[in-house]
C-alpha cells in the first residue's frame, strides 16, 4: 500500500489517502482522517507504514496538557492506524511525553516493526524548575510492549 498526505485549504486540517496496487494499476482506497481533526493540525504532514501499521503525523495539533495543566498550541501528535481486512482504523493518538508550545511533535516520524520514533523540533530547557530561553529538538523512541499496537511506552527521550 502507498499513502499520501494532503492538507486541505488554508486551515490545514489534513487528510491522508490510501492506494493499493492491482494488476491494472493503482486504486484509491479509504481516505484517512484523525478522529479529533481540527484546523491547523497539519494531519498528513508525514506518513510511515510498516505492514498493517501506519503512522500519520499532525505536528500542528493543539490540546490541553495535563502535565503542564494548560492548553499547548502546536504541541503535535502522531496517530497510529491499523489496517485489517481492508479497513483502516485509528488505534492510538500519541503525544510527546513533554509537550511544549509550538514543539511540533511528529515533525519527523519513523516506523519499523515494533519501534516508533517521533521527532519534536522545539523543546524548552528547564533548569531549577524554571524554563530558559534555550530551545532544542528531541527524539522519542517508543516500543510495543504487547501484541497490540495500543500499548506503546516511551523507551528513550531527550537523547
Amino acid at each position: 500500500h502507498e499513502y499520501q498526505g494532503q492538507m486541505l485549504t488554508y486551515n490545514a486540517v489534513g487528510i491522508a489517502y490510501s492506494f493499493h496496487q492491482t494488476d491494472t494499476g493503482w486504486v484509491e482506497g479509504p481516505k484517512i482522517i484523525a478522529q479529533d481533526d481540527a484546523p491547523l493540525d497539519h494531519f498528513g504532514s508525514a506518513i510511515q507504514s510498516d505492514g498493517a501499521l501506519m503512522l500519520i503525523s499532525a505536528p500542528g495539533k493543539s490540546y490541553f496538557s495535563e502535565l503542564q495543566n494548560k492548553f499547548v498550541s502546536s504541541a503535535g501528535a502522531i496517530y497510529l492506524f491499523q489496517q485489517t481486512d481492508g479497513l483502516i482504523s485509528q488505534v492510538k493518538k500519541i503525544t510527546a511525553p513533554m509537550p511544549w508550545e509550538k514543539g511540533k511533535f511528529g515533525y519527523s516520524i519513523a516506523l519499523c516493526g515494533d519501534t516508533l520514533v517521533g521527532g519534536q523540533i522545539s523543546e524548552i530547557t528547564v533548569t531549577n524548575d524554571m524554563p530558559s530561553n534555550t530551545y532544542y529538538g528531541s527524539v522519542y523512541v517508543f516500543h510495543k510492549t504487547e501484541t497490540l499496537p495500543t500499548s506503546l511506552h516511551t523507551d528513550i527521550g531527550n537523547q
